[in-house]
């Protein structure tokens, strides 16, 4: 397996069929925490979470319509991708650099 063959989500606590944000276990939706332009490369590197319906786009508390949650969400994607990168044998300059070429800028 090569350092992009991801198959699950890499965020520490993420489990199919449970919310993340809030621990309710239901049918989840898969939400990638950077989204748009940047999706393919969420689903790659395994930077997306599960969300019950009502923290995922159900409700005015769901991440789409949440500003804070959504930034919130950002930071952890960023920092995990890092952490994810320095255990493949980088360092943490280099993890950054990576994160910042592939998503753009730096959510910390």
């Amino acid at each position: 397996m090569g350092v992009t063959d991801l198959l699950d989500s890499i965020i520490t606590g993420d489990m199919e069929g449970r919310c993340i944000h809030c621990g309710r276990y239901c049918v989840t939706h898969k939400h990638h925490i950077f989204g748009a332009a940047n999706r393919k490369w969420s689903e790659k590197y395994g930077l997306f979470v599960h969300l019950c319906p009502e923290h995922h786009n159900m409700s005015r508390e769901g991440i789409h319509f949440n500003k804070d949650m959504m930034d919130r969400y950002h930071e952890i994607g960023q920092r995990e991708f890092e952490r994810w990168y320095r255990e493949k044998g980088f360092d943490a300059e280099h993890a950054r650099h990576e994160f910042m070429r592939i998503f753009g800028r730096n959510y910390l």
